[in-house]
């Protein structure tokens, strides 16, 4: 989360939490959580996949203004 309580959502393969920790900063993020990694990550944005993930995922973290389910 940025100072003006904006959200960032990153996805960044191999990385190690200390990479990590350096792309926040890089992000401006002044507070971070890291959710998984590995094969249970990808990131999907407007109608396009970013980033694969490697196996079928059972849950998943969405953010949008219409959304159905």
């Amino acid at each position: 989360i940025r100072k003006d309580g904006s959200v960032i959502v990153a996805n960044v393969s191999g990385a190690t939490m200390k990479q990590w920790a350096q792309i926040m900063i890089q992000l401006g993020a002044q507070q971070a959580m890291n959710l998984d990694g590995g094969a249970s990550s990808g990131l999907w944005y407007k109608g396009r996949t970013v980033t694969a993930p490697g196996r079928e995922l059972s849950n998943a973290l969405l953010f949008g203004e219409h959304l159905k389910w």
